[in-house]
């Protein structure tokens, strides 16, 4: 006869909470992380302004990690459209290199990135950038960022392609680009001006 049944004892029931203890003791973990990389963002955006006075929008890193005068950081934000023109195309040429190997890296299907006209689609090429500039700050080798950037860079990746075929065409995604049909809201004058026009719209009807 077993110890517990000559004394009369009853084998201990699992505690029903258990696992929900568990899982919050889990969540606290990942909660701790991402309060840290917060404020490891944090304190680098607040050396920003020193670091734009000291590099520009193009180039690359210089040897040693540190940029040179003139050099972009890596991990700043890019805006295509201020991009100094003698600094544009070797920001392109690594911009687009990054994307290639992303799509393959991560096995990407057609119906995630289009690979005939990903780069003619203004909201693409607007998360990918983001999504590149992401992946230099958690993988900046001079970083601080104790695993958690990657952590979450892999967590913005998955947001980006759950996001990234709704910015497409049907033909887009089979094969074909197919521009969509809209009226710009930019290049006219005319709608410009009517809408600056109305700094104090009518109140109701």
């Amino acid at each position: 006869m077993a110890e517990n049944e000559d004394f009369g004892l009853e084998e201990p029931e699992e505690d029903p909470f258990q696992p929900l203890l568990d899982a919050l003791d889990a969540f606290n973990g990942e909660q701790k992380i991402i309060t840290n990389r917060l404020t490891e963002i944090e304190q680098q955006l607040s050396r920003l302004p020193q670091q734009a006075a000291a590099g520009a929008v193009g180039g690359g890193p210089a040897a040693g990690g540190a940029p040179a005068e003139g050099e972009r950081v890596p991990g700043a934000a890019i805006d295509w459209r201020t991009v100094p023109e003698d600094q544009y195309q070797e920001l392109w040429d690594k911009f687009v290199d990054w994307v290639l190997w992303l799509a393959d890296e991560f096995e990407l299907s057609t119906d995630q990135l289009p690979r005939q006209c990903w780069y003619l689609h203004g909201a693409a090429r607007q998360e990918l950038t983001a999504l590149w500039t992401g992946w230099e700050s958690a993988y900046n080798p001079t970083g601080q960022d104790a695993a958690a950037g990657p952590y979450l860079w892999h967590d913005a990746l998955a947001r980006v392609l759950e996001r990234l075929p709704r910015m497409y065409l049907g033909e887009c995604a089979n094969g074909y680009h197919q521009p969509r049909t809209r009226v710009p809201f930019t290049g006219s004058a005319e709608y410009r001006d009517a809408v600056r026009g109305q700094v104090n719209p009518p109140q109701g009807a």
